[in-house]
């Protein structure tokens, strides 16, 4: 625990200098928008680890809200502190409720440690929520528009050059390429380079 530890100390250390910064695009009230609502992973018994996966996944996190929406999309950025499933997905529609966004992007971050390797990864789900009245109350029910999971297979060293800039980079390029956000586009802004 201690080597995973320091390792995910140094990939913070490595990375606190190369925060993205973008101009965000200007978003009307009434424009469609994509909720970010973070990302997660599973706790350890561990608060100094909790704290550094925690450090890592904002970092991920806000790095996608940041290169989205300096390429011009419409996107919304919130934290999401519920724990649990289900009462992360009934926030995460609270707050596009709120927000007016009409797709939601979540991170989930999972990862094993075995014989010195671990295996990290990164599943990305951006869905939107039907909402059908029945009688007095509304159900909700989510679809999911896309999906892509982020496979890592690292040693120590490996591990400890893993930048978590790099990975919302990718994240935020492959989303673009998907063409999913395309009616969340508001401004023709240069695109940030990538």
């Amino acid at each position: 625990m201690r080597s995973i530890l320091v390792a995910a100390a140094s990939i913070l250390w490595a990375t606190s200098a190369q925060s993205v910064a973008a101009e965000p695009a200007q978003v009307s009230s009434n424009a469609p928008c994509l909720l970010n609502f973070g990302a997660t992973g599973p706790q350890t018994t561990d608060d100094r680890v909790n704290k550094v996966w925690s450090t890592i996944d904002h970092i991920v996190s806000t790095s996608i809200t940041s290169i989205l929406t300096g390429d011009g999309y419409a996107v919304r950025h919130h934290e999401g502190t519920a724990q649990g499933h289900d009462q992360r997905l009934a926030e995460a529609i609270e707050q596009m409720h709120e927000t007016g966004c009409a797709k939601a992007l979540q991170v989930g971050r999972n990862w094993h440690n075995h014989d010195g390797i671990m295996d990290l990864s990164f599943a990305v789900l951006i869905f939107h929520v039907d909402a059908q009245r029945k009688g007095a109350s509304t159900q909700y029910s989510v679809a999911g528009d896309y999906s892509k999971t982020y496979d890592f297979h690292l040693d120590k060293e490996q591990l400890g050059a893993l930048s978590p800039s790099a990975i919302a980079k990718q994240i935020a390029t492959d989303i673009e390429a998907s063409k999913v956000l395309e009616p969340m586009k508001v401004a023709s802004a240069p695109a940030t380079e990538h």
